[in-house]
């Protein structure tokens, strides 16, 4: 199963709001550096994200 880009974004987007926090996003060679607060992940630059990945993205950057 894969997980669009865009909808891993608003997921992001609203990890960020609800902890009074804007998600800052990088953009590298490969992949797109993000951070919420302090803590920082890397998204692959793809339209679809391997589910497991996209869920792996959220909890760090729950900082679970």
């Amino acid at each position: 199963m894969h997980v669009k880009r865009g909808e891993l974004e608003r997921q992001i987007a609203e990890i960020a709001r609800q902890r009074g926090l804007i998600p800052v996003y990088i953009e590298g060679g490969n992949h797109t550096k993000v951070r919420v607060g302090d803590e920082v992940t890397f998204i692959p630059r793809h339209h679809e994200i391997r589910e497991q990945l996209a869920r792996d993205i959220l909890k760090t950057l729950r900082g679970e």
